[in-house]
């Protein structure tokens, strides 16, 4: 592990919502020290491989098909 430096980085798994998991890759960057790493991490989805539908009012004109998520992160070193 660095204990210096940042670090550009995917991070691979599946995200679950409403029970449902879709393989998702998150980009991130994170920052190295002798104690600890720490960065945010991002990645976006779409609704309907979760089985949902763009969010619909009466009011709304339009909803993007894209939910962008962010991760920030701290880990301490043992």
């Amino acid at each position: 592990m660095p204990t210096s430096g940042s670090r550009e980085l995917e991070l691979m798994g599946d995200l679950s919502i409403h029970g449902v998991a879709v393989p998702v890759t998150w980009k991130a960057t994170a920052q190295f020290t002798e104690t600890e790493v720490k960065g945010l991490a991002t990645t976006a989805v779409t609704f309907a491989p979760f089985g949902m539908e763009n969010p619909k009012g009466p009011f709304q004109l339009s909803v993007e098909d894209k939910i962008r998520l962010e991760l920030e992160f701290v880990f301490t070193k043992g």
